[in-house]
This record gives structure tokens, sequence and C-alpha cells, in this order.
């Protein structure tokens, strides 16, 4: 015990003699800096193993799309967001507006290191783009690749601290060292760094899926007219978003470079692209244009009949279009008439008028319901990333003659996985969209406004009287003179109309309302009172149908129906 005493003693006598020679060292001697060292930065080095993740044309949008193109290389090895068609690069990038954008999901958060690859021609070298990520954007100059078919990853960019969840990449010609020509071609777009580890890209269809419904009101009575005021809320997106019927669809396009609407269009379709011919008699026939428009037809995917010429929204400042259908139907065919709210004074004017056959031969008045929807190829209407929204009130009114509001809007699209849309009510309006990053997968609705808007001032008094307006108005009677080679035909004008002309259509063949199909025609004098015409050099005992078309300032009208006659034996 006394031993381990002492040397406890001593240890502590040699502790203190040192303490006290370390101090006098400190206080004598010359201090010596200590020597600094860089702090080492994670920047990111071509050597470091981060996950790797590739966007190809495929997960690519383009907004706006401009004269940007992706190129078809197949149409089976795709998948169903592009039709199950396959896009290797993109191309035609020569407008600086033109934008490529791609969706991303970070799971992991850090710095984002973004390359594309691109085939960039000589004449290109030293132009540039810039890289945004979200509202961030990063400048990037472009080294030539020898051609556009020599793909080469270009130098990077690096966004700092990326937060986890949606973000947008875009790509956007920032300047051409030689305009007027493609900056080359995009092949892939290489996202990695730390914050690529997990990072997914968020899919949509290269283009919407359309969104439709159906429209009901409180009435318990057939529907004659319906009314539809639609408001365009998505005015800098291209899209269609006209109103359906039983005989197809009428309304306008949504023109995003002028901010008007588009075309108007009433199309009564005779029968389907991969359907038979059916008899002549059955095919659609226009009754009557209004003004500054003639009688067309069409033949893409089936065939029918459409007024042609100057649409009345051209030039015209305005994203409210009203537009009212009329129906009366019947054994052999449904009459329809598609009207339009005037922008400019503010009263409705006809666009047209024809008539369906009723294959069925029931008695069925109108029913209505709409559609939104973007048009176009996947290699070139990229723009399924941006939201198309319209918005609608309207009414009804019904064979009784009571106005309706429409209160009711029954979603009657299918639910997919593909892209976003959705049905809402909005400022005690209905509204459809479609297209953006929204989450897909929306089951159809039914919903229901409950405080309508009343009947508007449009839709009262002398203005309703203009739904039943024709250019011109007549009615066919009965011939009052049939012999074996003549016939004396009789018809009473009540409104003429401005600088009127007439003509009469005849043969021994239905022609309905189609010039073309008629065997023989005339120019006939008119006047506003009953009006004769008499045809000679008639074939005895035979059968002649004929009718009459009248051309005036307000438009074009034809008989309602064609009228027949046989001649005596």
């Amino acid at each position: 015990m006394i031993l381990k005493k002492y040397f406890i003693n001593l240890s502590l006598l040699l502790l203190f003699t040192n303490s006290i020679a370390a101090s006098c060292s400190k206080s004598d001697a010359p201090v010596t800096p200590p020597i600094e060292t860089e702090e080492e930065e994670n920047e990111p080095t071509e050597n470091e193993d981060y996950e790797t993740l590739v966007l190809t044309p495929n997960e690519s949008f383009f907004s706006p799309t401009g004269t940007l193109l992706a190129n078809l290389r197949d149409k089976t090895t795709g998948n169903e967001y592009n039709k199950n068609e396959y896009y290797d690069y993109i191309t035609n990038w020569e407008v600086l507006t033109d934008t490529i954008v791609f969706g991303i999901n970070i799971k992991t958060a850090g710095n984002l290191i973004i390359k594309p690859e691109m085939g960039i021609p000589a004449n290109q070298e030293g132009s540039k783009i810039l890289i945004y990520l979200d509202d961030v954007s990063k400048e990037l100059p472009l080294t030539s690749t020898g051609s556009e078919n020599n793909y080469v990853v270009q130098d990077e960019v690096i966004f700092e601290n990326v937060t986890t969840g949606f973000h947008i990449v875009k790509l956007q010609l920032k300047s051409l060292t030689n305009p007027g020509s493609s900056v080359g071609r995009l092949n892939n777009l290489h996202v990695t760094g730390p914050a690529a580890k997990d990072a997914e890209s968020v899919m949509r269809r290269y283009r919407a899926k359309a969104v439709h419904c159906k429209w009901a009101t409180e009435s318990t009575n057939p529907i004659e007219i319906s009314v539809h005021e639609l408001t365009i809320i998505s005015k800098s997106q291209d899209f269609y978003q006209p109103i359906t019927t039983p005989f197809g669809y009428t309304g306008s396009t949504w023109d995003k470079d002028t901010q008007t609407f588009g075309g108007y269009n009433f199309s009564l379709w005779s029968y389907g692209q991969n359907d038979p011919v059916p008899p002549f008699y059955q095919e659609s026939h226009l009754i009557a244009v209004g003004p500054g428009l003639e009688f067309g037809s069409y033949g893409h995917e089936g065939t029918g009949v459409k007024p042609r010429g100057n649409h009345p929204y051209i030039g015209i400042d305005t994203n409210v279009q009203t537009i009212a259908v009329r129906k009366v139907p019947g054994e052999t065919y449904d009459t329809y008439w598609s009207y339009y709210l005037d922008p400019v004074d503010g009263h409705w004017k006809l666009y047209g008028c024809g008539k369906k056959f009723n294959k069925n031969g029931n008695i069925e008045y109108l029913t209505t319901g709409a559609f939104v929807e973007v048009p176009g190829g996947a290699h070139k209407v990229r723009n399924g990333n941006v939201t198309s929204e319209t918005q609608y009130r309207g009414w009804q009114m019904d064979t009784s003659g009571n106005w309706y509001p429409i209160n009711k809007m029954i979603g009657t699209t299918g639910q997919n996985n593909l892209s976003y849309r959705d049905w809402k009510t909005v400022n005690n309006k209905f509204s459809m969209q479609m297209g953006g990053w929204g989450e897909p997968g929306i089951e159809k609705k039914t919903l229901t406004l409950n405080n309508p808007d009343p009947v508007p001032d449009y839709l009262k008094g002398a203005y309703l009287d203009e739904l039943y307006k024709m250019p011109a108005s007549f009615v066919d009677n009965s011939p009052i003179e049939i012999l074996s080679t003549s016939a004396k035909l009789s018809f009473n004008v009540s409104n003429l109309g401005t600088n009127a002309s007439a003509e009469l259509f005849w043969g021994t063949e239905e022609g309905l309302t189609k010039e073309s199909k008629w065997q023989n025609s005339m120019s006939i004098p008119i006047s506003a009172e009953a009006n004769t015409i008499t045809l000679n050099d008639l074939e005895n005992d035979t059968n002649y149908f004929y009718r009459i078309k009248i051309k005036n300032d307000e438009g074009i009208t034809w008989s309602l129906d064609t009228q027949k006659f046989k001649t005596l034996n």
C-alpha cells in the first residue's frame, strides 16, 4: 500500500512539472499559424456512379407545338400513351418559342444534373438552349456533333438542392447560329445526379383523351330547342368543344393564335367510313344556310353534308359562344336547325338547317351533350400536359313551350389511366376539363346546379321568334293542273328576303337538295305571294319529282320536302 501511494505521488509530481514546462513554452516560443485547407465540395463528376433517368421523345410534350415534330420509328413497339407508336428523335426545332417538356417525379432530394443527347449539324455550332427545372433556367451552348444523325451527350447543367416531388423539365431554344433551320435533333435527355436516385418519368397521353357529357333539365316533356352558352377558359390551347346532337355536332374550334373561335360546324352524317352506302334518299341533306354560306359536303371518317364558307366569328374578340339547336322529328326524316347568337348585334342568326334519315321511324325529340377534345397525331400534337377547359350554362324549351335551365351534367366518358379529365361546377356553371398533370383515373360524374341562372333576355319575346326564322319562307302547294305532257305547279312565298332569285329543279329521280343529282333545272320568276310555273315537254304516264330553291342576301333556302306528281297517260 505504501509503495503504491509513493508511485501515485511521483506521477502527480511529474504531471505538474510537465504542465509548467508546457506553459512556459507557449508563452516564449513564436506562434506558427495553422495551415488552412480548402473544404471539399461535393461537385458531381463523370466518375461518380449516379443513377440516370433517360427521357425519350415518347415521354415528351410540345408546348407550344410550333414546328416541332417527333419522328415515328414504328407503330408497334411503343406504349399506350402514344397509341403503341414509338418515336426515336425530335426534329424541326427552329422557332425560338418552341419548347420540349417532360414531367419527372423526384424521390431523393439533392443536386440534379441534366444533359441532352443531341445531333447538332456543323452550321449550328454555338446555338443555345435554355434548360428549365420548373421556373429556374440554365443556359447551355451546343457543340456540333458533325451531323443531325450523330448523337452525342452535350455538356451538363446542374440544379442544386432539388426537393422531392413533381417537377417540370423544359428545353427551350434560345438562339440559333444559323436562323431559319433546325438546331438539330434531340434523341434523349439524361437526368442524373444525387436527386436522380429512384426518379421517375411522369407519363400522360400525348394528347389528352376527350371528355364527354350529356345535359338534362327538370322538364318531363320532350325537348324541342336546346341553347348552350360556352365560355373558353383555356385560351392558350387549340381545342374543339362542340355541342353533340342526334345528327352529329355543331359548334366551333378555339384558335389560340388568333384568340378567336375557328370555323363553325354543322355536320349531318349520312354514313360512316366503314358502313355500306345507303339508298340515295336516305342521305342527309341541307335545307338552308345563312348569309355568305353555300351547301357543302365532307368525306373524311364518313360521308355527310355541312355548310361551307366564312364562319360568323372571324375577327370577333370574344371567348363566349351561344348556340341554339332545334329539332322537329318525322317518320322519314328528322329536321334540325343550328342558330348562333351574333356576338356583334346580339340577335339569333341561322347557320344551317338540314334533314337526317330517321332509321327506326320513331318520333324522338332532341337530346344534347358536349365534349372537349384536342385533335391531331402523336408526331405533332403532343400537348397532353396542358389543360383544356370549357364552362357551360344552358336552357331547354320543351314541346309545351316552357323553358327550363340545364341543371344537370351527366359525365359519359369511361374511366381512363392515360390522361386527366374531370367534370366540375364553377361559379354556377358546369365545367369540363381534360389534359394537364392532374391524376388520371377520375370516374365519370353526375353533377347538379342547385340554383341555375334564369332564362336570359335573348330567349324572350321577339328573340324567340328568330329561332324559327329561315332566309326565305315558302310553301309548296299541290300542282294546279297535271296533263299528259305538262304540269302547272304552285307555291306561296311569305318571306322573300332581299334580292331574291329562284330556281326549279325537276326530273324522274329524287335529287334531294343536291343540285348535281337533278336532271333538269331552270330559273323562275318569284314574288312575295302566290307563284305558278308550268313544266312542258314531259313524258306521259311518268312520275316526276321537283324542288324549289330561293337564294337571297339572307342565305339559301330549299323546299322543305321534295314534291312529286304523275303525268296523265
